[in-house]
C-alpha cells in the first residue's frame, strides 16, 4: 500500500482511538479495501483521498454509527460518545439542543398566535365574548388598536413563527445529514 494511504489510515486510526481494537481494525480494513477497490478502478491517489474526504470527518461518521448502533458496554459508549462530541465540536453541542427547543417552540407559538387571531376576528363579528381574548392584542401605552388590524398583525406574526420553525427543522436535518454523509461517500 502507498505511503500516502498509510498516513491517511494512521490519521483515521488516531481519531478512532476510543473504539475497541476489534471495531477499529474492522473499520480500517473497510477503508483499506475501499482504497484498493478504487485503485483497481484506475483512480489516482489524489482522487481517492478526495473521495474519502478528511480523515477526521470520516472517523467522526464511524464513531457516530458505532454510538447509534448501541454496540459495546455503557462505560465504553460514554467515552465514545464524549469523543464523538469532541470531534463534532461545539456546533453539535450547541446546535442540536438549540434546534430541539426552537422547532417546537416556534411552531406551537405560531399556531397559537394564528388561532388567537382567528378567534379575535370571530369575536369582532359575532360577539361571543371569549374570556381570554380581552388580553390578546396590541397595546402601546393607552393606545388600543383596531381589533381587525390586531388580528391581521397576529396572523402574520404566527405565519412568520411557523416559517421560522420550518426553516429551523430543515437546518437541523441538513446538519444531521452533513455529519453522517462522509461514510456514504465510501459506499
Amino acid at each position: 500500500m502507498n505511503e500516502i494511504y498509510e498516513k491517511y489510515l494512521s490519521k483515521i486510526e488516531k481519531y478512532l482511538n476510543p473504539l475497541p481494537t476489534s471495531e477499529k481494525t474492522d473499520i480500517l480494513k473497510e477503508v483499506k479495501s475501499s482504497i484498493l477497490e478504487m485503485e483497481n478502478e484506475g483512480m489516482l491517489p489524489d482522487e481517492i483521498l478526495k473521495r474519502l474526504g478528511d480523515p477526521k470527518i470520516l472517523a467522526k461518521s464511524y464513531l457516530g454509527d458505532f454510538i447509534s448502533n448501541g454496540n459495546g458496554n455503557i462505560l465504553g459508549n460514554f467515552f465514545i460518545f464524549f469523543t464523538f462530541c469532541t470531534i463534532t465540536g461545539f456546533t453539535g453541542i450547541i446546535l442540536i439542543p438549540m434546534f430541539v427547543v426552537f422547532i417546537p417552540t416556534f411552531f406551537l407559538s405560531g399556531t397559537f398566535t394564528i388561532l388567537c387571531s382567528i378567534f379575535k376576528v370571530i369575536d369582532v363579528f359575532l360577539p361571543f365574548n371569549f374570556p381570554f381574548l380581552e388580553n390578546v392584542g396590541i397595546k402601546i401605552g393607552n393606545i388600543q388598536f383596531n381589533p381587525i388590524f390586531e388580528s391581521i398583525f397576529m396572523f402574520i406574526v404566527g405565519i412568520i413563527l411557523i416559517f421560522i420553525s420550518i426553516i429551523s427543522y430543515k437546518l437541523f436535518i441538513s446538519y444531521c445529514k452533513k455529519v453522517s454523509l462522509i461514510k456514504e461517500k465510501l459506499l
